[in-house]
């Protein structure tokens, strides 16, 4: 993940505990994304605008802005917005605009639904129900859009 560097940003109430998690599950969404949208590391970790590496890149922000459950705290938080975008060189904005498009494509296209499924089923089976879990709560909010009749 070139210089950047979780220890950098993430704030030390969140603790090891975390920052671990935090890169596995950073590891996994990758890996998993850049093998269904048959793509290198490299090429996502590019500043290329070709598609569809910048939707694959969205879909990493959309999958890592999950809610996520403090180890000590017991207490729900999100990793900040500016260390989701920073898994790739990028600002909290560009975070916020992946996220939203992805979520957008879900609501709106049967295709990208299918797609984006099949690769929150494949972070399910490694061990991270939540990406799922979004997807679904999404197509639960939207069940009368003509997308899904």
């Amino acid at each position: 993940m070139s210089d950047y560097t979780i220890l950098d940003h993430i704030s030390t109430t969140q603790g090891v505990r975390d920052i671990t998690r935090f890169d596995e599950v950073t590891q996994l969404v990758i890996e998993t994304t850049a093998r269904h949208y048959q793509l290198s590391h490299e090429q996502l970790h590019s500043d290329t605008r070709i598609r569809p590496i910048p939707e694959a890149r969205h879909f990493v922000f959309w999958a890592m802005l999950i809610p996520h459950k403090h180890t000590k705290l017991q207490k729900w938080y999100r990793w900040k917005l500016s260390i989701v975008g920073g898994i790739f060189g990028k600002d909290h904005a560009t975070a916020m605009h992946g996220d939203k498009v992805i979520t957008g494509n879900a609501q709106t296209s049967r295709d990208k639904y299918d797609l984006y499924e099949s690769i929150c089923r494949d972070l399910f089976h490694h061990g991270y129900p939540d990406a799922l879990k979004k997807l679904q709560n999404i197509k639960r909010m939207h069940v009368n859009n003509s997308v899904w009749k």
